[in-house]
């Protein structure tokens, strides 16, 4: 045990030391004991995992799909074959900001975004 300087009190060692008969420590010797704080978030990890799970399937790899088919060229027959591994590109990107279809109905949600915005504000001062 290292000794301290003059005059600083000395240090004792309060870690219990599990040992067999042959001398060996046992597994259980370096664990701490569970106090009621680590209880309480073993519980409180129990409870909010499974709602992480639900989130992860039907919110994130939903959407993280969704991404990674917007960078393939995919036809719907041919979704059960893509991968993760494909050809990517830009290309649809490029195929629909020129489509004179894309702006046009960009141009009509942009009119109903602003008009309803509009609309709820009015009737919320009303």
């Amino acid at each position: 045990m290292p000794t301290a300087p003059a005059g600083a009190p000395q240090r004792r060692d309060t870690s219990r030391r599990t040992t067999n008969p042959s001398g060996e420590r046992s597994a259980s010797a370096g664990r701490r004991p569970l106090t009621a704080s680590r209880r309480a978030n073993r519980a409180g990890l129990a409870f909010v995992s499974p709602t992480f799970v639900v989130v992860l399937v039907v919110v994130v790899l939903p959407i993280a799909w969704t991404v990674l088919l917007a960078f393939q060229k995919a036809r719907l027959v041919d979704i059960q074959g893509m991968g993760l591994f494909g050809n990517w590109s830009l290309d649809n990107f490029s195929q629909v900001l020129d489509s004179a279809g894309f702006w046009s109905s960009l141009g009509t949600t942009l009119l109903y975004t602003a008009g309803a915005t509009l609309g709820s504000v009015v009737l919320g001062l009303v």
